[in-house]
C-alpha cells in the first residue's frame, strides 16, 4: 500500500517529467494551468497535491490523460525497498523458463563472488 507521502512525491515526479517532456519550464506551466510557480513547485516535490481542478488543467495543458501522472510503475519499481525488490524479482523469477532459470541462477552466481 502506497503512503499519502509517497503518492504525493511520485505524483510530483510524473507531473515533472511530463511538464520537462514538453520543454516547458514551472513557471511557464504555473501560467497556463493559472497557479503560482511555488504552488508548481511544492507540487512537484511532493510537498502538496492538487485539486480535482488543477488535475484537469495540468492534464489539459500536458496533453496526458490523469492516470498517466498516476503510473508510478517506473518510478516505484526503481525505488523499493530491498523487501519489496525480492518479492517483486521472484515474481518475476516464477513465470522464467528451465533455461532461463540456469541463466540467471549463473549471472548471480558470478555476482555473488564479488
Amino acid at each position: 500500500m502506497i503512503t499519502l507521502s509517497r503518492l504525493k512525491k511520485n505524483f510530483g515526479l510524473k507531473v515533472k517529467k511530463y511538464r520537462e517532456n514538453s520543454g516547458l519550464t514551472q513557471t511557464k506551466l504555473a501560467e497556463l494551468v493559472g497557479i503560482e510557480p511555488a504552488s508548481l513547485s511544492r507540487i512537484e516535490s511532493g510537498k502538496s497535491f492538487v485539486s480535482s481542478v488543477i488535475l484537469h488543467k495540468i492534464c489539459r495543458t500536458l496533453n496526458v490523460e490523469p492516470v498517466k501522472l498516476f503510473d508510478f510503475k517506473d518510478i516505484y519499481e526503481n525505488d523499493l525497498p530491498k523487501n519489496d525488490k525480492i518479492i517483486a524479482i521472484n515474481a518475476i523469477l516464477a513465470k522464467l523458463t528451465d533455461e532461463q532459470l540456469d541463466f540467471i541462477h549463473g549471472v548471480i552466481t558470478t555476482l555473488k563472488k564479488d
